[in-house]
């Protein structure tokens, strides 16, 4: 996990929207792109990022394709904070895996063949990932806190 400091410039924002249709929910991210100190950053978070030109931010995250992907926020100028969302990640994969704890055993038997191993190795492995995604932008939103 990397952190940058600095001030931001070049700001521009916008909305992600996804779902939708007959009885599907409707997700909304907010993107935040932005130089910091002529590196260039993209925020997504829940809710509008706190963030203006001039402010001094510190961001935490990784650089990929040679843009910082930051998984979370601390302006300090104005104190405002915010990151991705960490429940959003953890609380789906928790239920990934206790679903796969309580279903694999319905269907492990020799009727089914190898098929359950495969579906709920899949299913268990996509609940850790979420868990762990979740656990990354947590660490994040902690190393910004140390930052002063």
């Amino acid at each position: 996990m990397q952190t940058q400091q600095g001030t931001v410039s070049g700001l521009k924002s916008s909305v992600e929207i996804s779902g939708g249709g007959n009885d599907t929910q409707v997700s909304t991210t907010h993107v935040t792109c932005f130089q910091l100190d002529n590196v260039p950053v993209m925020l997504k978070t829940g809710s509008p990022a706190m963030i203006d030109n001039g402010n001094k931010i510190a961001v935490s995250g990784g650089t990929n394709g040679g843009v910082f992907r930051a998984l979370a926020y601390r302006n300090m100028t104005t104190g405002a904070t915010g990151s991705g969302r960490i429940l959003a990640y953890i609380l789906p994969g928790i239920v990934f895996i206790i679903a796969t704890i309580f279903m694999y055993p319905q269907f492990n038997t020799p009727f089914f063949g190898v098929f359950p191993k495969l579906f709920f190795g899949v299913f268990a492995s996509v609940g850790l990932g979420c868990i762990l995604w979740g656990l990354r932008v947590l660490s994040a939103v902690n190393i910004l806190k140390r930052c002063s």
